[in-house]
């Protein structure tokens, strides 16, 4: 087996494979000289001129209607595909032993050659994964393989390296020692972090260029070169890892210093429950005086050479988190220019950032820029070639992004995946795309359904992605009568619908109801608060899985409906049906104040999950009938397959749903229905107060 000497050409093998499992490679002509032919490679961002460089040299194309991908993940099967063909692509006459690696896969003698040379192994249940996103940790453990292994030890120095699964510990010493994948900053590994196209480009084109090693990413605030006061920093305090992403990216398009300001302290996960009036946050809002927060080090080294600072923060109650405070006070910013940012789910930039203006006295304080948690790193990127500032040098292109996630609601764009393929396998590919972990305890939401013959999602359609999470499933009892008004026959429903078959089921209201506060972000609510199940609160997470349809009262019925209406107790749906004027019965209010409440009911719920942070959406369009899956006897469907769309924000995926079927054959009757209703209102107030974004980019993960 060779040597990882020919490491450059693997990665050039990579690439290739990689281009030619999204498209043709293009060798025609190309555009002329240095002009861009990509409209999602904004100029400025640090792979634009790789990505240039790759078309110009017919090296590396584009996947279509102009677009580079830059974001899009490799997987598994690629990266072995590059190793195999590196070795000559010799016969192979073992068939491997993984159930989900086929005779006439693309990749099917790649994958048999690396197991049987233990360059690979599979999972614990016996798969391989083959277009499973390749993780940091997983690429240089197959790396070392193939390099036979050479001895590193375990000890890999990396701050993270409790997080690296035990079989990559000396693959990962290993890549560290001899500058095969380096760090991502502050001495951090991110092990589960994928690598994506842009990263590719780049290493593909500095290694052609002239062999240039990957340039190492910085530690932690480096020592400048003279900048004469015009040096970059990047500045930022987080908490939940979401702003840690944005800062990284910022710091990487611009070639910046880096410096991570760190409570004395560690805030933890309890210490970060908002909802808990005895937590450390809630304590430290509501008593000032609590809000001095010492930090390991409040004065970055060198705070002189850098003339522009970007101070990075997550939103609470409204203004920035306070540990930045201490940074602020401890620096004198004559003469600087501060760029803040932020990010947060729902609520918006405020007053945040004039707020650390006037704590520092002085400073030229720009009007900056709130991310949504997760953002991804074009959208950051595109920001800030926005603000036409130089990069000072290259930034580490194995460096990972956040997941792609919705971008800002107020100018950008949020992200919405689609698939075509309406099955437990594409609902799984599709939920994979969000690159989204879940923590703690799992609820997967969806409609049980109201028999006798609703169309409610299948079991075994859902089947895998409830597995994938290890989730339990939750429903709340119905408050209009039906076979789900109480919960021993809501479980009996559960039951006969094969819910129960597949997955744990909790009807979360059976022990009565628990209250969310409703924040509209400055906007007029219609309430005051939300009541849910209350065994909501017994867990961490949610997966939201809803079918896209009509709905009588609503207009349609997708995600806002089903984590509003959908996680009310029976009083909760009451109160939000009538606008907040009745607990005991859902019939006789406004429409507009119903509507309304839907939008500020999910928002509470969104709000309660870390600010969206703990929460995801997947969408079924197929079967759509002009009638909800509360009704037993529905109208037959006008609309059958589209597709499955997935998001972190419940209103672009609503969106998304509404103009995909909006397109559909057949689909007069149903935007009928929801313009009667004045269903599109319920969107238009979700993005009034912050729960989302009607503006969204359309992701076909089929195309990948």
């Amino acid at each position: 087996m060779k040597k990882l000497l020919k490491y450059g050409c693997a990665v050039l093998a990579l690439v290739l494979v990689f281009d030619l499992c999204l498209t043709a490679l293009n060798f025609g002509q190309a555009e002329a000289a240095g002009e861009n032919p990509y409209s999602d490679v904004p100029d400025g961002a640090w792979y634009s001129d790789d990505t240039l460089w790759c078309y110009e040299n017919n090296i590396m194309s584009g996947v279509g209607d102009g677009r580079f991908d830059p974001d899009a993940p490799m997987n598994r099967a690629m990266l072995v595909t590059v190793l195999y063909r590196a070795e000559g692509t010799p016969a192979v006459t073992d068939a491997p032993t993984f159930p989900d690696v086929s005779a006439g896969q693309w990749y099917f003698d790649a994958v048999a050659w690396a197991a049987k040379n233990g360059v690979v192994d599979g999972y614990a249940d016996g798969n391989f994964g083959p277009t499973d996103r390749l993780t940091r940790e997983q690429a240089v453990t197959i790396l070392w393989r193939y390099a036979e292994k050479p001895d590193a030890g375990t000890s890999t120095g990396f701050a993270d390296e409790s997080e690296i699964a035990g079989y990559a510990l000396s693959a990962v010493a290993w890549a560290k020692e001899n500058d095969v994948v380096g760090g991502v900053g502050n001495n951090q590994f991110a092990p589960k972090d994928g690598i994506t196209r842009a990263q590719a480009a780049a290493i593909l084109a500095r290694l052609l260029r002239g062999g240039q090693d990957e340039p190492a990413p910085s530690a932690g605030p480096s020592e400048p070169a003279e900048t004469d006061g015009n040096g970059v920093l990047v500045v930022y305090f987080s908490a939940t890892d979401n702003t840690r992403r944005v800062a990284q990216t910022i710091a990487e398009t611009l070639g910046a210093d880096i410096f991570e300001l760190v409570p004395t302290e560690p805030y933890t996960s309890a210490d970060l429950d908002w909802t808990d009036p005895n937590s450390r946050v809630s304590r430290e809002h509501n008593d000032a005086s609590l809000r001095n927060v010492a930090l390991v080090n409040a004065v970055p080294e060198n705070w002189d050479n850098y003339g522009t600072v970007f101070v990075g923060y997550p939103i609470w109650w409204g203004g920035a988190a306070w540990p930045v405070n201490g940074f602020v006070t401890a620096n004198d910013f004559t003469g600087k220019t501060v760029i803040p940012f932020c990010t947060s789910s729902s609520s918006g930039m405020g007053s945040s950032g004039a707020g650390l203006a006037a704590l520092a006295g002085e400073g030229d304080w720009q009007d900056g820029r709130r991310f949504q948690s997760g953002a991804s790193e074009t959208t950051v990127t595109e920001w800030v070639a926005s603000l036409d500032l130089t990069p000072a040098v290259p930034a580490d292109p194995t460096a990972p992004t956040a997941p792609t996630t919705p971008t800002e609601p107020e100018d950008g764009t949020s992200v919405v995946y689609f698939t075509s393929d309406i099955s437990s396998e594409g609902m799984l590919a599709v939920y994979k795309a969000l690159g989204w972990t879940p923590t703690g305890d799992v609820a997967v939401k969806l409609s049980t359904g109201e028999p006798p013959a609703s169309n409610y999602l299948r079991p075994e359609l859902i089947e895998g992605v409830v597995k994938e999470v290890n989730g339990t499933i939750v429903e709340c009892n119905t408050a209009y009568g039906g076979s789900r008004s109480e919960t021993a026959m809501h479980y009996q429903v559960a039951e006969d619908h094969g819910f129960t078959a597949i997955a744990n089921v909790d009807i979360l209201d059976a022990d009565g109801s628990m209250e969310l506060p409703v924040d509209g972000e400055g906007a007029d609510t219609v309430l005051s608060s939300n009541l849910v199940g209350s065994h909501f609160a017994d867990y961490d997470s949610y997966v939201v899985l809803s079918h896209f349809k009509g709905h009588a009262m609503a207009g349609f019925g997708g995600a806002i409906k089903n984590i509003s209406i959908g996680l009310g107790s029976k009083e909760g749906k009451c109160l939000i049906h009538t606008g907040g004027r009745s607990h005991t019965s859902p019939w006789g209010g406004d429409q507009t104040a119903f509507t309304e409440s839907m939008a500020e009911a999910g928002k509470s719920v969104s709000d309660y999950l870390g600010e969206g942070e703990r929460i995801i959406y997947i969408s079924v369009l197929n079967n759509i009938s002009i009638d909800c899956d509360c009704n037993g006897n529905p109208a037959e469907p006008d609309i059958h397959d589209i597709g499955i769309l997935a998001s972190t924000d419940p209103v672009a995926i609503d969106q998304a749903a509404y103009d995909l079927c909006k397109a559909a054959e057949g689909s007069e009757s149903l935007m009928q229905r929801i313009d009667r209703q004045n269903g599109l209102h319920t969107l238009e107030h979700a993005e009034e107060i912050g729960l989302g974004s009607r503006t969204y980019t359309l992701t076909d993960i089929d195309r990948q």
